[in-house]
């Protein structure tokens, strides 16, 4: 098939010269790099441009600085990830400044126990602002979310970055995150490889209102239709509607019941029935794209319980214990693997920043790889996964 021409795609680790482009025939170079010495989270940091979100050099904060950073979860590999990236920043912050005791710069981490819970981000960030902090970072659960509450912190100048997920009030600041538009472009040729450039692909999305999701989805849309011609996006299963979607199959089912049959309801609708439903929709689906933890821990248990995974190809973003056991068996064929540490410790940095009137990048570039059963034993891929 004769391909369009693709832009190409700065994947990560800029700081190790390191890089991975999207080429006609797509072949990227598979990211690989040397295992550094201590600290054991050093590569994390290399992979972070600007190069000087990477570390907590020239950053006098005053003594008793508070910066409150607020998470989509306290819960997951990701999330937890993330804050460990906080506690160490917040660490060597105050180690370079030699604070101690009542002097330290205090930055904590809150988060709902629920990432779909956006009434307690809410609650939080309302908690947060009554503390006064010195700047706020949130990772909106939703792209419109909380801007009441972003509109107060803005009349008292409190500054705010947003980290992982972007929300869209003005008064943000700088955004920490990876690359979503460059990673999904990545996925689209990824996948458009393990179907043999044919075929039909159905995304599976964690939600249908977060700027992850939205980046995700539209960027892997706008790819594949550009330079896949034989590969088309059917439709898209958003889970955070899977109420109204079991409630569309049971009037849909319910419409054609012989006399005497029982209707069936909403509640007695499973996942892999909803999954069924859309695989029945579009019979031609030969491979799923999924755009984040839970969407793409969704797609590998519902399609192993319909027993379909060997024939749909799964690809999509992140890497827990269970998704990366799967990429070793082969069922799932390839994963962006975020940097979460390196997102938590950047967003510190730019915290720090704007309390300083520093300035700060728009968007900084925490970086992802690529992973799949071919190269995730190679020793600099194991030091960052999660």
């Amino acid at each position: 098939m004769k391909r369009k021409a693709t832009a190409a795609v700065a994947v990560l680790l800029v700081a190790l010269g390191i890089s991975a482009c999207v080429e006609k025939q797509k072949e990227e170079p598979q990211i690989t790099g040397q295992v550094t010495e201590a600290p054991p989270y050093q590569n994390n940091l290399k992979s972070i441009s600007p190069s000087a979100y990477s570390n907590v050099k020239g950053l006098p904060l005053e003594p008793g600085t508070y910066i409150s950073i607020i998470g989509k979860s306290t819960g997951g590999a990701y999330w937890e990830q993330i804050q460990k990236g906080v506690e160490q920043a917040a660490k060597d912050l105050n180690k370079e400044l030699g604070y101690t005791k009542d002097k330290r710069i205090k930055i904590s981490y809150t988060a709902p126990g629920d990432i779909e819970d956006i009434d307690q981000q809410v609650n939080i960030l309302d908690e947060e602002l009554a503390r006064y902090p010195d700047a706020i970072a949130i990772a909106s659960i939703g792209i419109d979310a909380c801007s009441v509450q972003l509109d107060l912190a803005q009349e008292n100048d409190i500054p705010i970055i947003s980290f992982d997920s972007a929300n869209s009030h003005n008064s943000i600041l700088s955004s920490i995150s990876t690359n979503n538009a460059e990673a999904a472009r990545t996925c689209a040729h990824k996948i458009s490889n393990e179907i043999s450039d044919t075929g039909s692909v159905l995304i599976i999305a964690h939600d249908s209102d977060s700027g992850t999701a939205l980046e995700r989805e539209q960027n892997f849309k706008d790819e594949i239709a550009v330079s896949e011609e034989n590969v088309k996006v059917v439709d898209t299963l958003y889970l955070d509607k899977l109420d109204e979607i079991r409630k569309e199959i049971a009037v849909s089912k319910n419409q054609s019941l012989k006399e005497g049959e029982t209707e069936l309801t909403a509640e007695s609708i499973s996942d892999e029935d909803v999954l069924t439903y859309y695989l029945e929709k579009y019979p031609e689906v030969n491979a799923c794209y999924t755009t984040n933890v839970t969407a793409t821990k969704f797609a590998f248990e519902k399609l192993t319980a319909l027993d379909k995974i060997k024939q749909i190809a799964v690809v999509g973003f992140d890497g827990d214990k269970e998704i990366l056991d799967a990429v070793k068996q082969g069922d799932i064929r390839g994963v962006i693997v975020q940097n979460p540490f390196g997102i938590g410790y950047a967003t510190v940095v730019a915290a720090a920043r704007t309390v300083l009137h520093m300035g700060n990048e728009a968007n900084v570039d925490t970086g992802y790889l690529w992973v799949t059963a071919e190269n995730i034993k190679d020793e600099f891929i194991k030091t960052m996964l999660y």
